[in-house]
């Protein structure tokens, strides 16, 4: 029997995992809409991250505080997705396959995170509007560098296909960032009309400045030193073995400066066989969205090396907490990172050029905070979920499904 709850929601389509301790990624996002949707009941289907809870049917579940419908599809290790193993997604769409009739019949409209997890559903006749959310500027491109399946010539000839196939076919496409929405525009004419941008939200609550001495001692954080900081997944695009790197060169003109790392991932192993031995790297694992508010908080500039991105949810969270990022030039990041008022960029990505900017950001953390807050405050997760919505019910509205 289908319930009525779920058969009027938005389902959003993820491969994460909102019940799972968790630093970065999109899951922060997708938490953020199943909290504050209003018009229609949450609900999800997505991945069990080292849970223990049934597969393949819809349970009631909460996140903080917000029940909500979930349909986990895999369960899967926090580490699985690395460069040896085959990659997620393809299991993920295969379960998607098999599960559409009870996912289709529940659904009111679906909100899927990457394009190919849309494919299970453009098939045939349907009743339903679909939505699709890019969060980078390609995920085609990421996975390239993220799995060498994707590097053969073949891959990405077929990933391209289906790519045609899926946004050809669904009734609405959005971006996190513009830089985003213009190489989607520019690659994929056939969108026009059907495109729009709507950013990752932000929790300013939640993430906000606090008194850091008082938090480092309940963390365990050095108190005598300029804490940087890194939270998010542990993969090779997001380079933080770059941070490290940086964080040695600072070190030789500014002593007192440690790294802190929130997170889990592939690349975990191998940073750990690279931090130095003097505890000037402190790693502290995957850890939930208070704790990570928290550490933000605690610290004094926020680092991110990474290789692509739309708009950094990280980014919007360090700046929510006052702190200053220092960033490689990508994605949407240098709309709200702006040179010597909420951090630096830094283009080239070079360590050398990082490490200096690093030192600058020290030095301006406490005159720039308020700036940082005040850009971190235009991304209110109500709002943005807003936009959502109201997306999905002019869909709704075409389909005669409201």
């Amino acid at each position: 029997m289908s319930d009525p709850a779920v058969g009027r929601s938005v389902i959003i389509v993820s491969m994460s995992d909102p019940l799972a301790l968790s630093a970065g990624g999109i899951t922060p996002v997708v938490i953020a809409h199943l909290r504050n949707a209003d018009s229609f009941p949450p609900a999800m289907v997505g991945l069990q991250i080292e849970g223990k809870g049934p597969l393949g049917r819809w349970q009631k579940e909460q996140v903080q505080g917000k029940p909500f419908q979930f349909f986990p599809l895999l369960r899967v290790h926090s580490r699985y997705e690395s460069k040896k193993r085959f990659p997620i997604s393809p299991l993920f769409v295969l379960k998607l396959f098999r599960y559409r009739k009870p996912i289709s019949e529940l659904c009111g409209s679906l909100h899927v995170w990457r394009v190919e997890l849309a494919l299970p559903f453009v098939f045939g006749r349907r009743d339903y509007p679909i939505v699709v959310a890019i969060s980078g500027s390609s995920r085609f491109l990421e996975m390239c560098i993220h799995h060498p399946y994707y590097k053969w010539p073949l891959v990405r000839w077929l990933y391209l296909q289906m790519e045609k196939y899926v946004l050809k076919r669904v009734d609405a496409v959005t971006t996190v960032s513009e830089d985003a929405y213009h190489d989607y525009s520019r690659r994929l004419p056939f969108l026009k009309g059907r495109l729009s941008m709507i950013p990752p939200p932000v929790d300013t609550d939640l993430f906000r400045p606090r008194e850091k001495v008082v938090l480092r001692e309940r963390l365990g954080l050095p108190t005598g030193q300029r804490l940087l900081v890194y939270a998010g997944r542990f993969v090779p695009e997001k380079r933080v073995d770059a941070l490290i790197e940086s964080l040695h060169r600072v070190r030789s003109s500014v002593p007192d400066v440690a790294l802190v790392l929130v997170g889990d991932g592939p690349e975990k192993g191998r940073l750990e066989k690279i931090m130095p031995s003097d505890g000037s790297v402190v790693l502290m694992g995957g850890l939930g969205r208070e704790q990570v508010a928290e550490v933000l908080s605690a610290c004094d500039v926020a680092v991110l090396f990474s290789m692509f991105e739309g708009m950094s949810i990280f980014v919007l969270e360090s700046l929510a907490s006052g702190l200053p990022v220092v960033s490689t030039q990508v994605g949407d990041i240098p709309k709200v990172v702006v040179n010597g008022l909420t951090g630096f960029i830094v283009n080239p990505p070079q360590v050398e050029s990082f490490a200096a900017a690093i030192i600058r950001a020290i030095e301006i953390s406490t005159s720039v905070a308020e700036n940082c807050r005040r850009v971190a405050m235009n991304y209110s997760p109500a709002a943005i979920t807003r936009r959502v919505e109201e997306l999905h019910i002019m869909l709704r509205e075409k389909y005669k499904r409201v």
